[in-house]
């Protein structure tokens, strides 16, 4: 796994237990804080971030300065993996990496 979709995996997981966490407990108040500077005062913090990396992948992530929302990790993940692999279809065969019939020796 690559260094982004860790990234990915482990500030969704972080999200979700500041979702977690009771409403009026202080690391609950602070995702709704991080979203509030986010959205009011355009603050690019790694809640900005988020529901655009979330939107690239076709999952829809809402900030909201009232209440957060719990994230699907898992559905964000396999949309992410499935855009992974959509990058090794329909690419055609390369000559240079691919034996070719009646070659006796290549040299590249």
């Amino acid at each position: 796994m690559d260094i982004e979709t860790q990234w990915l995996a482990h500030t969704l997981r972080f999200w979700n237990s500041l979702y977690d966490q009771p409403l009026d407990s202080l690391h609950h108040r602070l995702l709704l804080d991080a979203q509030t500077e986010a959205l009011l005062a355009g603050t690019r913090n790694w809640v900005w971030g988020l529901p655009h990396a979330c939107q690239r992948l076709g999952y829809q992530l809402v900030l909201s300065t009232r209440r957060a929302q719990r994230v699907d990790v898992q559905h964000v993940m396999d949309l992410e993996a499935a855009q992974r692999r959509r990058a090794w279809e329909a690419l055609t065969v390369c000559p240079r990496t691919c034996q070719s019939e009646g070659a006796a020796k290549c040299t590249y």
